[in-house]
C-alpha cells in the first residue's frame, strides 16, 4: 500500500495521542486498530483503563487540513458523514470518543454527543463546493463520494462535554 501524505500525518497524530495518554501516568492498556477496524469501524485505539476495566474506542483526527486564509485550522474540525468511497463516515463509526488534534492538546468528545449536536446544526440539504463554505453545510470534493462538514471548535466546547489532553512533545 502506498502511503499518502495524509495517511502518514494521521499515523503520526495517532502516535502523539497514545503517548500523551500514557503520559498521564495512569494504568492503561492499549491496542491499535487493524486496518479493517480503522477503515470500516472508524477507530484507531482501544484503550482499557485497568482500574475500572472500561474499554473505550477512540478515533484520532489530525488538525483541520483546510487551506484558506479565512479559516484557521485549529478553529474548526471536520466531521465526516460519508468517506471518499461513499461508505459511512467516522461520525457514524464505532468509536466511543473522537480526539481532535489542536495546537498543544487533543480535544476529546463523545462521538454520539457530537453526532447528535451536528445532526441538529448541519443543513444537510445545502451542498457546497468549497471548504470555506462548509461551516454547518455538506461539502463534497469533486470526484469523491465523501460528505463532510466543518464545525466550529468553539461551538463544540460550549455545547458538548469535552476534555483536553495535553500533547506530550
Amino acid at each position: 500500500m502506498i502511503e499518502s501524505e495524509s495517511f502518514k500525518k494521521g499515523g503520526e497524530t495517532e502516535q502523539k495521542f497514545i503517548l500523551s495518554l500514557l503520559g498521564l501516568g495512569r494504568n492503561f492498556k492499549y491496542k491499535h486498530a487493524s486496518e479493517s477496524q480503522d477503515i470500516a469501524d472508524h477507530w484507531d485505539w482501544a484503550v482499557k483503563n485497568l482500574d475500572t476495566e472500561k474499554i473505550s474506542l477512540i478515533d484520532v483526527k489530525s488538525e483541520c487540513g483546510i487551506r484558506h486564509d479565512s479559516i484557521k485550522k485549529f478553529d474548526y474540525v471536520w466531521v465526516e458523514y460519508a468517506n471518499v468511497r461513499g461508505d459511512h463516515g467516522s461520525i457514524n463509526g464505532k468509536a466511543n470518543y473522537m480526539a481532535f488534534l489542536q495546537e498543544d492538546y487533543f480535544l476529546i468528545v463523545e462521538r454520539l454527543a457530537l453526532r447528535d449536536f451536528c445532526n441538529k446544526k448541519i443543513n444537510f440539504n445545502r451542498i457546497v463546493s468549497s471548504p470555506k463554505q462548509a461551516v454547518y453545510k455538506i461539502y463534497m470534493r469533486k470526484g469523491k463520494k465523501d460528505r463532510i462538514s466543518l464545525i466550529p471548535k468553539k461551538d463544540i466546547i460550549e455545547d458538548i462535554k469535552c476534555w483536553k489532553l495535553k500533547v506530550l512533545k
